[in-house]
Formats: C-alpha cells, sequence, structure tokens
C-alpha cells in the first residue's frame, strides 16, 4: 500500500511506501513493511524517482502510512512493529505495536 500526496504549492506527487526492491519474491522476509520509503513524481504519476527514506531502518515494519502538510511541515504517522522472539527460533514482526510520529520540512520532499 501507497500513501501520496501532493506537495504544497508544487505540482509534485510524494508517495510513501515499503521498497522491497532488493529482496527477491518469495523470500521470508520479502511480506515485511520495511523500510517507509519516498518517492516523488513530477509527470502526474506516470513515473517515480526514488528519494531518502524517510525511516531507513529496517528493524521494524512501518505500515499504515499518513501524510498530512501543515504550515510548511509534513506530519508523517505510522503503526511501527515489534519483535517478537519465537520458541523455535526466528522471530515474527507484530504490526500495529505503537503509533510513530515524523515531522519534516516540506522542502525536504523538493530535494532532488
Amino acid at each position: 500500500p501507497a500513501t501520496i500526496k501532493r506537495l504544497p504549492g508544487t505540482r509534485r506527487l510524494v508517495m510513501l511506501h515499503n521498497d522491497r526492491s532488493d529482496v527477491p519474491f518469495g523470500d521470508p522476509t520479502f511480506s515485511w513493511r520495511t523500510p517507509l520509503a519516498v518517492s516523488t513524481s513530477d509527470d502526474e504519476g506516470r513515473s517515480w524517482r526514488p528519494h531518502a527514506p524517510l525511516i531507513a531502518d529496517t528493524s521494524h515494519n512501518y505500515c499504515y502510512a499518513s501524510l498530512c502538510f501543515f504550515g510548511g511541515k509534513a506530519l508523517v504517522s505510522t503503526y511501527e512493529s515489534l519483535d517478537v522472539p519465537q520458541p523455535e527460533g526466528g522471530v515474527l514482526r507484530r504490526n500495529l505495536h505503537s503509533l510513530r510520529l515524523v515531522v519534516v520540512e516540506n522542502d525536504w520532499f523538493a530535494r532532488d
């Protein structure tokens, strides 16, 4: 899932999404929702350019992201997961553990 909004005062679209492009389909971690990536489009969504990740930490899942522009800032909320060790080994990521808020200046999205 992705969240897409127009950067105020511009034609640029900003998309929040989980970029799994470097993980092969079928990999046990393919369905993890991390990192919280940003892509931008200046052609009404016909093409997208990767931008710096908003949350690059891949030790958690980030899902159900929202994006609100207010007073020159972008407010991003996302649920963050909790890793739960399993008795047989490995880790289960429990989504919806806590709510995280990230605030950045709007011009951060305007950078190429």
